[in-house]
């Protein structure tokens, strides 16, 4: 099946509607028009339709943003005991201490790096509480599809990570790893859909997660929760 390069995500910024010139302003200077993001709009009319179904069945409207959740890891180097290769010995993660609760704000993308460093998919104020730490990451929600295809999805992490779409896993690269690349495909048709990633950092050392959709990271503006 031949995989389509439009997306969910940035490479929709080339349908972006550019601003016309304007009329001349009271000081003499020409103005111009807004520019018109098309993606946004679209967004915003597959979010509308969507609430708009979900009203008429007396259910919670959807916002913008995914909910994610990160923990402190007390053991285990596994987020599945039903992943292939699972070792009993290592066990499944057990977290420990608070849970801290944000809406993602930064793109799935974050490079491998030092666990010394920042892991800047989190908000800043959490960055600092969780360096040097094994943690575990959870971000689930919904995804704004604007057009039926194919998505060819890449999942790139150190350590676990799993990725799953409508209920359906797409992609599972779980373990205690070092950054290590898997693949999965889905349709997916115009609209909204169920989102969910898992991550772990279980082996101290280095940190990353990288998820694209068509060779580009998923922007946050297709996020919903």
């Amino acid at each position: 099946m031949k995989l389509l390069n439009c997306l969910i995500i940035a490479m929709a910024l080339s349908a972006c509607a550019k601003g016309e010139r304007g009329d001349v302003g009271p000081q003499g200077q020409a103005t111009s028009l807004p520019v018109v993001d098309s993606t946004d709009a679209d967004i915003a009319k597959v979010l509308a339709d969507e609430n708009a179904y979900r009203l008429s069945l007396g259910q919670t409207v959807l916002s913008q943003g995914l909910s994610c959740s990160v923990q402190a890891v007390a053991s285990g180097q596994w987020l599945s005991s039903s992943s292939p290769g699972y070792n009993a010995g290592q066990g499944v993660i057990v977290v420990t201490g608070s849970s801290y609760s944000f809406l993602l704000t930064n793109e799935l993308n974050q490079p491998d790096t030092s666990g010394s460093l920042p892991f800047q998919i989190l908000p800043t104020a959490l960055q600092t509480m969780f360096l040097n730490k094994n943690l575990k990451m959870v971000c689930s929600g919904q995804v704004v599809v604007l057009e039926t295809a194919y998505y060819a999805f890449d999942l790139n992490s150190d350590d676990g990570s799993i990725l799953t779409i409508d209920g359906a896993q797409v992609i599972n690269n779980d373990g205690n790893h070092g950054m290590t690349l898997r693949s999965g495909t889905k349709l997916l048709r115009r609209g909204v859909h169920t989102f969910n990633i898992q991550y772990a950092q279980t082996g101290s050392g280095n940190q990353g997660l990288v998820l694209t959709a068509n060779g580009s990271t998923i922007q946050t503006r297709f996020f919903a929760h």
